[in-house]
């Protein structure tokens, strides 16, 4: 008997120990539930972060509004200064405020914009904007020729030959200009019988001994015979196109160092045309 009450009194004492040992659980599990709850109470006070491009959007918008009894030409002139800023999306805003006034400087704005969706490579949308300037106003150059020059860099080709054509039509003055730069659209796409094709249009258009930018465009536009000709292995040919270059434009380096290039690797024919 007293052997069995000495094993009763021993299990007693461990059951005793394993409540002990699960009270102590339950408090650290009551403890840490706790501690979940507070922070879980914190995380809920603390404030939320706020949308920074949301923000910095609303400050847009709300200083155009504040604006918008100003002139369309300060407008357009905050927006050449966010512009310099680095600020395309506030500049673009500005020029937009403008676009909807509907007003003389609708055309300026919205071409604006095209120039900036360029620098954001959002090419749809600066050939989009373009084509509304140029909708605003038709004999507005500049506008369709960054449309042209636009178009043909990014291969949109039926845009950039339609428009280029146009401007043929529009400003004779400056053909030796258009047909090089047309022509280089096709000299980077390596189409150098187009660039040629278009070239030669550009020397042909009145006597090469021109005016200003005349002389000067033609000047390039001789180089770059050349450099199609030298592509071509004929070496002959490319020097004559370098050396006339010169003859329009003597400032002009590249048919400069071309021509030292050939002379210096003795490929320069012993008598070239001047």
């Amino acid at each position: 008997q007293q052997q069995q009450q000495q094993q009763a009194n021993a299990k007693q004492n461990k059951d005793n120990k394993n409540e002990v040992k699960s009270s102590n659980n339950n408090k650290k599990t009551t403890q840490s539930k706790k501690k979940e709850m507070e922070s879980e109470k914190k995380n809920n006070q603390k404030p939320k972060k706020k949308n920074s491009k949301t923000t910095a959007e609303n400050t847009v918008t709300s200083a155009i509004d504040a604006n918008l009894n100003e002139s369309p030409a300060v407008l357009i002139n905050r927006g050449v200064d966010e512009a310099k800023k680095g600020n395309l999306e506030a500049a673009k805003a500005y020029f937009q405020a403008v676009a909807d006034m509907n007003g003389p400087l609708r055309a300026d704005a919205l071409h604006k914009i095209g120039v900036l969706n360029l620098q954001q490579q959002r090419i749809d949308e600066a050939l989009e904007s373009f084509q509304d300037a140029l909708n605003d106003s038709p004999h507005r150059a500049n506008i369709r020729f960054d449309l042209a020059i636009s178009a043909g860099q990014f291969n949109y080709m039926d845009i950039c030959n339609q428009e280029f054509a146009t401007l043929l039509t529009m400003d004779r003055d400056q053909s030796p200009k258009y047909y090089y730069e047309w022509g280089t659209v096709f000299f980077n796409q390596e189409n150098f019988d187009k660039a040629l094709e278009l070239y030669s249009l550009g020397l042909d258009d009145g006597a090469e001994t021109g005016v200003g930018d005349v002389n000067m465009y033609k000047a390039k536009t001789l180089v770059n015979i050349g450099v199609i000709a030298f592509k071509r292995n004929d070496v002959q040919t490319a020097y004559e196109y370098f050396k006339r270059s010169l003859t329009l434009d003597p400032t002009h380096e590249l048919a400069r160092r071309n021509i030292e290039a050939i002379e210096k690797a003795g490929l320069a024919p012993t008598e070239a045309t001047p």
